[in-house]
């Protein structure tokens, strides 16, 4: 039984994103970087979602935060 699915949901850098995140992938925390758009903690090794800007990568935990990022990153600092 998952007991985070009674739990609400955690607001990001910019509130609610709309998903959950289960923890579908393990992770030591060694290195975990903050998606720039919900502020969810990843481990970039682990994630398939990143862009890459002019001189930095950037990790996300999923493809809508991926696309939300895409559509604007100098609001998210990208």
């Amino acid at each position: 039984m998952d007991e985070t699915a009674d739990q609400p949901p955690r607001a990001g850098r910019y509130g609610y994103h709309g998903h959950h995140h289960r923890g579908s992938t393990w992770s030591d925390g060694v290195h975990d970087v903050a998606d720039p758009v919900c502020g969810a903690r990843i481990d970039p090794h682990l994630t398939e979602h990143r862009v890459e800007r002019p001189g930095a990568w950037h990790y996300f935990c999923s493809a809508r935060c991926r696309a939300l990022f895409e559509s604007d990153p100098e609001r998210y600092g990208g």
